[in-house]
């Protein structure tokens, strides 16, 4: 077994040890937790190498005159960053000592997902939501208790609901606060026991499609061809609002009168009304 072990190479070390800094995790603890590690370690090494009187001066004199000693004692490179403050660079000190090994960070992480935990609660708690047939809460645990949340919509269902829709932000607002308050769970790192919830912005089924093929090929021809049309429109937009789930149609006219924009505002929105859109969603801007 020994002949294994001293026949590996510099590279083959170097690979092994990287695989083992890869396997762990410090993007769930706080800059704090990482300065506790590095005054853990560099308090003790200025005593042993230094005596207790000049261990007890103060830490910015000792990291001043004494912190290149300790990363390299301690294998630390950092050279290569620019540092604002010695604080960040005390916190990157104390989480390359957790990446090496040198130091193991307690962690409170529960067992399990959270979202095989509280499968059940979740599909009650969605359903307070009310939402739409065309939306569709979605959630990714890419890592336990580090999960994401986004509405799924279908684009075209969307835009011909005359009913009364909310913004993004107060769903998620809204969920966040029945997940707090009837799964009694606790928001922050999830090194500390608790929920890490990421809330996202909407994503469309078949936006794509619906701009290429609806706006693109029907509605855009459908208003050039009204009547007083022709070199009235410099050009047709349209402004999709991620945030409260509707879209615009901007038109911008040549030189010309109100009364002919008037008609020609008036004819899209009958083009949209006749194609089932509904002036909730889909708006004349």
């Amino acid at each position: 077994m020994m002949e294994n072990i001293t026949s590996l190479t510099k590279q083959d070390i170097k690979r092994i040890a990287n695989i083992v800094k890869e396997q762990i995790d410090v993007s769930e603890y706080e800059d704090s937790d990482f300065i506790e590690v590095f005054v853990k370690y560099f308090r003790p090494w200025i005593k042993k190498f230094h005596g207790d009187e000049v261990g007890e001066y103060p830490m910015s004199h000792l990291v001043a005159k004494y912190l290149k000693d300790f990363n390299r004692d301690y294998g630390i490179d950092i050279k290569d960053r620019y540092y604002g403050s010695d604080l960040k660079k005390l916190v990157d000190i104390g989480k390359a000592l957790v990446v090496k090994g040198s130091h193991k960070l307690p962690s409170l992480k529960r067992q399990g997902t959270f979202l095989e935990k509280y499968n059940k609660g979740l599909k009650v708690l969605v359903e307070y939501l009310d939402l739409p047939k065309f939306m569709e809460i979605k959630f990714r645990e890419d890592k336990p208790y580090n999960v994401s949340v986004w509405i799924e919509t279908d684009f075209n269902e969307m835009l011909k609901y005359d009913g009364e829709v909310k913004d993004n932000s107060k769903y998620m607002d809204e969920l966040k606060n029945y997940i707090s308050s009837f799964l009694g769970v606790e928001y922050g790192s999830p090194a500390h026991g608790n929920l890490q919830l990421q809330t996202n912005s909407p994503y469309y089924l078949g936006e794509e499609e619906w701009v290429k093929n609806v706006f693109n090929k029907k509605i855009k021809t459908a208003i050039k061809n009204l009547p007083n049309a022709k070199g009235k429109i410099h050009s047709t937009k349209l402004n999709i609002n991620r945030g409260n789930f509707n879209a615009n149609i901007q038109l911008t006219f040549r030189q010309g009168n109100w009364r002919v924009e008037s008609d020609i505002n008036s004819g899209v929105k009958e083009i949209l009304s006749s194609m089932g859109y509904s002036p909730k969603r889909l708006r004349l801007y």
